[in-house]
């Protein structure tokens, strides 16, 4: 598969994001007692993995290289 430059750095941006809504629901999850809240948050937090899982595949098969970490953004909120 033949993609352009900006693709990866999107795909690349958008497995960021999810890393961040990992660290964020996770985060969640232990610090609230609501056992509703929590199951919502594991729920989110599984779907956020799979996207990052997709992302990575797609990343890699276009030839890209996954760069892990956060965004500046999503780091603010740590």
């Amino acid at each position: 598969m033949e993609v352009n430059h900006q693709a990866l750095l999107d795909l690349n941006y958008l497995y960021t994001v999810n890393a961040d809504r990992c660290k964020q629901y996770a985060n969640a999850r232990e610090e609230t007692k609501e056992e509703a809240l929590r199951d919502c948050f594991l729920h989110l937090l599984r779907q956020s993995t799979d996207n990052q899982h997709e992302l990575a595949a797609l990343i890699r098969d276009a030839g890209g290289q996954v760069e892990e970490g956060t965004t500046v953004s999503g780091g603010l909120y740590n």
